[in-house]
C-alpha cells in the first residue's frame, strides 16, 4: 500500500499541466466555490484529466 504522505498534492488548477487555458477559464468559477485538490498519483493514472 502506498503512503499518502509521499504524494505531491495540487491545490490549484494552475498547477495541473494537463488542463488547458480554456479549461482553466471555464473551471475558475467552480474553483472559487469549491476547494480543488488532487495528487500526482491520480494525474498519472488518468492522463486525460
Amino acid at each position: 500500500m502506498t503512503n499518502l504522505n509521499q504524494h505531491k498534492y495540487f491545490t490549484s488548477l494552475d498547477k495541473v499541466p494537463q488542463i488547458s487555458e480554456e479549461e482553466r477559464a471555464l473551471l475558475e468559477p467552480v474553483q472559487e466555490e469549491f476547494n480543488f485538490r488532487t495528487n500526482a498519483y491520480i494525474l498519472q493514472q488518468h492522463p486525460h484529466i
